[in-house]
């Protein structure tokens, strides 16, 4: 349902360590979000507004998919994501050559899903993509990175 706030944080299984994780949505995240349910039943969260920005952004790019993962919406082009929205922030695929410059501009943190960050992904906040500039600087960062890699 939209604009819904869940009764509890999200909560997903950790596989490797078959432990429950606790990911907290409520420090400065936004509310405004889409509530998507996988196919086993879990409640994802991201922000509705942020992708659809970044869905116009990637418009008519060829080889476009959206997947639901990381607990969010990803976007792949032929087969490898480029950047995708986990609740209010974007995530993006800069590859690891560009990785410690981009993690040098304001708003840019690691993408740290599972406790380890991932090199050559980043995490751009709220105030990094509030207007369309900064978004689609971002989202071509990530897709021309990707148009780099082997269709899958």
């Amino acid at each position: 349902m939209r604009g819904a706030r869940p009764p509890d944080l999200y909560t997903q299984d950790a596989s490797k360590t078959h432990q429950k994780r606790r990911f907290p949505l409520t420090d400065k995240m936004q509310w405004n979000k889409l509530w998507v349910f996988s196919a086993e039943g879990t409640i994802m969260a991201f922000n509705q507004e942020l992708s659809d920005r970044v869905r116009v952004t990637l418009a008519g790019t060829e080889g476009l998919d959206e997947r639901v993962m990381f607990g969010g919406i990803g976007f792949l082009i032929h087969g490898n994501m480029a950047c995708g929205v986990i609740g209010d922030r974007l995530i993006v695929r800069v590859g690891p050559e560009s990785y410690e410059a981009a993690l040098q501009q304001p708003n840019v943190r690691e993408f740290d899903y599972t406790g380890q960050p991932m090199k050559g992904w980043i995490t751009v906040l709220p105030a990094g993509t509030n207007n369309e500039t900064r978004l689609k600087d971002w989202v071509s960062a990530g897709l021309n990175f990707t148009r780099t890699l082997p269709h899958k």
